[in-house]
């Protein structure tokens, strides 16, 4: 169960102190956070490593950082994984799950993601003060983003997290909807604060979010993504599933 138990990425260090301006940051950033500013070339992605985690008959199991399964309904469409190195500070491994109508079109999406800073590479992620706002998913608190996305209008960054999943849909043969309204969950699971978990769920089509996003550009009143917020919680909740390795054996 979801439930909002306080007050928002760390990536770009920009400070987030209500829902509406988390949102207006997602509107203007692709499906992903925005990357810090590159420092060290990333080495080739063919010399990195495969991905750790795995799909068992249907959940994604990970055995550490953190010892998790994520578990989605048997309509969900496992797209694959993605291992890749980003900016030469960071390692970042990628799970895809989509729902998608007779056409292709996507209709939900669940995007997992497993990131570290690499030894070598100084900071952590700041989610404490750039985005505080938290809730508790499945018994777990975590970091929470609410928001909307134009996906045709994203700049895609080569070598980023988001190219690599936009490679996993286009790999699929699956269609993004222009619109998307998401939410953003993150976990730190570690006193360091250098690796985190992400859940980022999509849905859409959706002419609600494209009504909200448009009133907020437009400054104009109306829809917002606050309003929308807890039926989103919702159904994130309904449909996504994290079990602890130690609970998942037991079952």
């Amino acid at each position: 169960m979801i439930h909002d138990v306080g007050d928002g990425d760390p990536r770009d260090g920009r400070r987030a102190a209500a829902i509406t301006a988390a949102t207006a940051l997602l509107l203007a950033v692709a499906l992903a956070p925005a990357a810090p500013a590159q420092t060290d070339a990333s080495p080739p992605v063919e010399d990195w490593p495969a991905p750790e985690r795995r799909v068992e008959g249907g959940p994604l199991v990970s055995e550490r950082d953190p010892a998790i399964e994520v578990r989605m309904p048997e309509e969900a469409r496992y797209l694959g994984a993605r291992r890749i190195p980003i900016d030469g500070r960071f390692d970042a491994e990628l799970h895809v799950f989509a729902e998608a109508d007779a056409y292709g079109l996507i209709e939900r999406l669940c995007w997992i993601q497993f990131e570290r800073h690499l030894p070598n590479a100084p900071g952590r992620y700041d989610y404490p003060e750039s985005n505080p706002e938290t809730v508790l998913f499945d018994g777990v608190e975590m970091h929470m983003r609410p928001g909307g996305e134009n996906t045709q209008t994203a700049t895609i960054r080569p070598g980023s997290d988001c190219a690599a999943f936009r490679a996993l849909v286009d790999g699929a043969e699956l269609r993004l909807p222009r619109w998307l309204s998401t939410l953003r969950l993150v976990l730190l699971f570690e006193p360091t604060e250098r690796r985190e978990f992400i859940v980022f769920y999509g849905e859409g089509p959706d002419a609600l979010a494209e009504a909200a996003a448009q009133a907020m550009i437009a400054g104009e009143p109306g829809l917002t993504f606050e309003a929308m917020l807890p039926e989103l919680v919702a159904d994130v909740d309904r449909r996504v599933d994290l079990v602890p390795r130690g609970e998942a054996a037991g079952d």
